[in-house]
């Protein structure tokens, strides 16, 4: 069996240091996720926060990641956002906003789904004439109820 090492002291007390801040880990994980997902942290700063809070490196690659997926994903909701706007407004035709939202990285049958809801949605209402027809037609609908 060995004895002490006094080479080893720093180790011990880093370890010792990393033990006393480990309760608090969970909320450092997702404060420097928060903060590195929103540009407030750089990627050397976050990765030393959390191995002072003795977070596995394997972890902080993957906290540093998804903090990194989300802020690209809410990056391209906000440009989704503005391109079935600009569509609604005549800005742009559907045809391009399906362009463009496949550009951004959905699939073209998903883009053709969003353009035709977003064209419902913006529509004019029908004319009264053709609501009341509507209603007509819905209440000569057996009732789902016993």
């Amino acid at each position: 069996m060995e004895g002490f090492d006094p080479a080893d002291s720093d180790k011990l007390l880093q370890a010792f240091t990393n033990l006393e801040l480990q309760s608090f880990q969970g909320q450092a994980k997702s404060l420097v996720y928060q903060l590195y997902r929103d540009g407030y942290l750089n990627q050397g700063y976050a990765t030393t926060i959390l191995k002072a809070f003795a977070v596995p490196e394997s972890q902080i690659k993957w906290i540093l990641a998804m903090a990194t997926y989300e802020y690209n994903y809410q990056q391209k909701l906000k440009i989704q956002t503005y391109v079935l706007d600009a569509m609604k407004k005549g800005v742009i035709t559907p045809d391009a906003a399906v362009q463009d939202l496949i550009t951004l990285g959905i699939t073209k049958e998903r883009a053709d789904v969003l353009v035709k809801i977003e064209a419902a949605v913006a529509a004019p209402p029908p004319a009264k004439t053709e609501r009341l027809a509507i209603i007509q037609e819905a209440l000569k609908l057996p009732l789902a109820i016993g």
